[in-house]
C-alpha cells in the first residue's frame, strides 16, 4: 500500500512538471493563426472545417478545409511544387473531412521554410479531390 501512495505521488509530480513530454493537445485556434505559423495564406472563401494546434517537443498546427476547384488552384501557387499522386495520405487522419483513406487519388507535398519569425517549419498538405468543386485539403504545420 506505501508503494502505491509514493507512486500515486510521483505521477502527479509528474504530471504538473517538466517531466512530462506528451503532447497537450487538440486546443482549437483560429485558421488564420494556423495558417501564419507556416507563412501559408488561405484562399479567399474557403470552408473552414477544424483547426487544432498541440505542443510538446514540436510545435504543431492542424487545419481542415473545404474549397474549390480555382481556390485549390490558387492556394497551390504559393508553393515552389505541386502536391504529387502518394499513398502516404491514406495513412494521415485528419480533424475533418472524408477520411483520406478512401480519397481516389490523393496528393501530397511536403516542404520546409524559414518563417517570417525565424523558425523552421514542415509543412505537410494533403489534397482530396472528392469532385467538382468538392477539394478537401489538409495541412499540417510543425516544428522539429
Amino acid at each position: 500500500m506505501r508503494y502505491l501512495g509514493v507512486l500515486a505521488a510521483v505521477l502527479v509530480v509528474c504530471a504538473f512538471s517538466a517531466c512530462s513530454t506528451e503532447k497537450r493537445g487538440g486546443q482549437k485556434v483560429s485558421a488564420e493563426t494556423a495558417a501564419a505559423f507556416g507563412d501559408v495564406t488561405l484562399p479567399q472563401g474557403a470552408q473552414v472545417l477544424a483547426t487544432a494546434t498541440d505542443s510538446g517537443r514540436d510545435t504543431r498546427y492542424r487545419l481542415s478545409l473545404r474549397m474549390t476547384d480555382s481556390q485549390l488552384h490558387n492556394f497551390l501557387a504559393q508553393f515552389p511544387a505541386q502536391p504529387r499522386p502518394s499513398e502516404i495520405p491514406k495513412t494521415i487522419t485528419v480533424l475533418a473531412g472524408p477520411a483520406p483513406a478512401t480519397a481516389p487519388k490523393p496528393l501530397f507535398l511536403q516542404d520546409k521554410v524559414t518563417t517570417k519569425d525565424h523558425k523552421l517549419v514542415n509543412r505537410e498538405i494533403v489534397v482530396d479531390e472528392r469532385g467538382p468543386d468538392e477539394v478537401y485539403v489538409h495541412l499540417s504545420l510543425y516544428t522539429t
